[in-house]
């Protein structure tokens, strides 16, 4: 089977060829490093292969790749066409580099989930006698060859000297100086494509390499977590309010039968509109890496739910999960709901305490704080990473922590010798102003 260019006789590319340079694609440093970019470009040219190009939309594309329900808002997740844009920038840091510029080219036109593809240049200049390129593409049709810059000087091959001009004899040059000339423009414009492409490639390296880092750190930090099989379990803090819209505790609500729609709304799922927010955080960094991911309330999770995976318990003394288990951990949250104060306590130090006086008025509350521990807990036989923080503010600011590369990378700077990746608990501090959290620092640590 044979596929056809542009849609155009110019040169049949037959599968094997195809199938040989993406390949080599996926293989190279651009892509072997995630799991969702190959995905989706493999995907894209398979179904191409298979006569299947009118079926790439948007939805389907995030139906079949990334796992999207059917009924999906493609304008509120834009996962498709943020991974399109990102596969696109991959190819041409690939096509870029010197070595891989007479491959056959797979390309992704902007705006089309379409593949193309474009057979190497070296077979199209001797098929058709010309390499078929990119619009302005550098080499391309319409770039000046040097060989046809014209020179309007007379050339005598056989002058010997410089005679003085005259009104009917201009100066005429010798051949041997009009071609040092020419040497010279040409060596001069291969320096500067040299010097040009170096600088083009230092400057892809470099940002290769920081994205390189920072999926490296932020895969390290997630990686115990095995996000994929089975999907990660987040269960969410929730509080009860009775029809008065008091506080019931934290806490399963009985259900029944009797229950008012005013009561059922009440008693189950009141979660606060900032913690809505740091879920929606680590929602968005989760769905941008094509990880699998279920949630429930707190309330209504048990034991066996957090037995069956992988489990983040998300938000602080909302969560009954997170409090209950957190105290087996040295950093743990304490809370004197009789006083309205929350507070982590060091078991090991229990003079140590930071604390947050619910009772206070807002604009006085200058700091929060927050708990972060992947640890693996051996009453769920499972790992575990808890996500809270005293009030709303902590669990925003453990929220950043667990999506960006240069806090997360701190717990690696400050994991002793030997830790090799296990478990760890971290306290957070944030500053608070005008009710936004600042952003976190680590204030204590621990490794086991």
């Amino acid at each position: 089977m044979s596929f056809t260019v542009d849609a155009e006789p110019l040169h049949a590319i037959e599968a094997e060829e195809i199938d040989r340079q993406l390949a080599k694609l996926l293989e190279s440093h651009h892509f072997s490093r995630s799991s969702r970019y190959p995905a989706l470009l493999q995907f894209l040219v398979l179904q191409v292969r298979r006569g299947n190009a009118s079926r790439l939309k948007e939805r389907l594309i995030g139906i079949e790749v990334f796992h999207r329900p059917p009924d999906y808002d493609t304008n509120t997740d834009p996962v498709v066409r943020v991974t399109a844009a990102e596969v696109r920038k991959r190819i041409a840091q690939y096509y870029q580099e010197p070595e891989h510029m007479g491959e056959l080219r797979i390309d992704l036109p902007t705006g089309s989930y379409i593949p193309r593809f474009l057979p190497a240049r070296g077979n199209a200049d001797k098929a058709h006698g010309a390499a078929i390129l990119e619009p302005g593409a550098v080499g391309g049709a319409s770039s000046p060859r040097i060989d046809e810059v014209a020179f309007s000087v007379a050339v005598s091959s056989n002058e010997r000297s410089l005679p003085e001009p005259t009104a009917s004899a201009p100066r005429r040059f010798p051949a041997s100086l009009i071609m040092l000339s020419r040497k010279q423009i040409c060596l001069s414009l291969a320096l500067a494509l040299v010097a040009g492409a170096i600088l083009a490639c230092s400057g892809l390296m470099i940002n290769e390499w920081r994205e390189s880092r920072q999926t490296r750190a932020l895969h390290q930090f997630w990686a115990p977590m095995d996000v994929n099989q089975p999907p990660l379990l987040f269960v969410i803090g929730d509080h009860s309010l009775d029809n008065n819209g008091h506080s019931m505790g934290v806490g399963p609500v009985a259900k029944s039968v009797s229950d008012t729609v005013l009561t059922e709304m009440n008693q189950r799922s009141q979660v606060p509109l900032e913690d809505v927010i740091s879920l929606d955080r680590i929602h968005g960094f989760l769905t941008r890496d094509s990880k699998h991911y279920r949630d429930r309330g707190a309330s209504e999770t048990t034991l066996e739910d957090l037995r069956s995976g992988p489990v983040v318990l998300f938000a602080g003394f909302d969560n009954r999960w997170a409090v209950h288990l957190s105290q087996q951990l040295r950093f743990r949250l304490d809370s004197n709901l009789d006083h309205n104060v929350g507070s982590i306590i060091d078991s090991k130090n229990p003079s140590v305490r930071w604390a947050v006086d619910f009772g206070e008025p807002v604009d006085r509350v200058v700091s929060d704080y927050g708990i972060v521990a992947r640890y693996f807990d051996p009453l769920l036989e499972q790992n575990v990473l808890l996500v809270a923080g005293i009030g709303s503010m902590g669990t925003a600011a453990a929220s950043e922590f667990v999506t960006e590369e240069r806090f997360s990378s701190e717990v690696f700077k400050g994991a002793p010798a030997g830790w090799k990746n296990g478990n760890f608990e971290v306290v957070l501090n944030t500053p608070v102003v005008d009710g936004h959290a600042g952003p976190p620092r680590i204030i204590a640590a621990t490794y086991w």
